[in-house]
């Protein structure tokens, strides 16, 4: 039901981004959309280096023009502040307890969840799993699709939610690798570095948002208990970054 609302709410522009909804009461009903997915291109395909600046070039511009609205619901933007702690602060505080990190580990994490909750604005068009997994792209037309949303912040239902979580949940992927470890695959280095130079180019917190991607890594780890391989190759790799983090901060 939250991704109908999701996909319901979205206004033309936003829609030109999605697969095509098809009315219905009670189902999802979709059009068929033709691509890859930007993960398989990004884990499995020799692409050349000036194909991946003009790609994620263009999800950031997408991201930006598109996806990054005002919030104008007024009972949205008064809860903002509890609804984003939830979101970043308790979510992760209950997932903590369902992995397996050293204490310090786990402190660490809570000055990042709180450091990045401090920062957010509301925004409206958050997509809420936007990794390379959930976005299409066809290499004929052009085109960029965004699928499978979220569809709820904080329970909310709908396209509102904040202006740093999508771009934490690139990071997450495409920074610090979360397909390319669940794929247990080498991760694109070129791809991780561009990602950074364009957080640089489009002024956005780059701190905030690899620390917000590298706290959303460690928080899904309880959600991938069918693999427990999987669940400690993640862990490993938190918990390198967490133990450079400590140091160097």
């Amino acid at each position: 039901m939250a991704e109908r609302v999701w996909y319901n709410s979205l206004t033309p522009e936003q829609s030109m981004f999605t697969p095509r909804i098809l009315p219905s009461e009670t189902n999802l009903i979709m059009s068929y959309e033709s691509g890859t997915l930007l993960s398989d291109l990004m884990l499995y395909d020799n692409i050349s280096d000036s194909s991946w600046d003009y790609i994620l070039d263009k999800v950031f511009r997408i991201k930006l023009k598109y996806f990054n609205n005002n919030c104008e619901e007024k009972e949205f933007l008064q809860d903002f502040s509890r609804l984003s702690k939830n979101m970043w602060v308790e979510k992760a505080e209950e997932r903590f307890r369902r992995i397996a990190l050293e204490a310090k580990y786990k402190e660490k994490l809570r000055s990042i969840s709180k450091s990045v909750w401090r920062i957010t604005k509301p925004i409206s068009g958050m997509h809420g799993d936007l990794h390379f997994a959930n976005i299409l792209y066809n290499q004929q037309t052009d085109q960029i699709k965004v699928i499978d949303p979220r569809g709820n912040y904080s329970g909310h239902m709908g396209t509102n939610g904040d202006d740093i979580y999508d771009w934490a949940k690139l990071a997450h992927d495409l920074y610090h690798g979360y397909n390319s470890i669940v794929s247990n695959v080498a991760h694109n280095q070129y791809v991780k570095q561009l990602f950074v130079k364009k957080l640089e180019e489009y002024k956005l917190p780059v701190k905030e948002i690899l620390d917000g991607g590298l706290l959303l890594l460690a928080t899904c780890v309880p959600l991938h208990g069918d693999d427990p391989s999987r669940q400690n190759r993640m862990l490993k790799y938190v918990e390198q970054e967490l133990k450079e983090k400590i140091i160097n901060d």
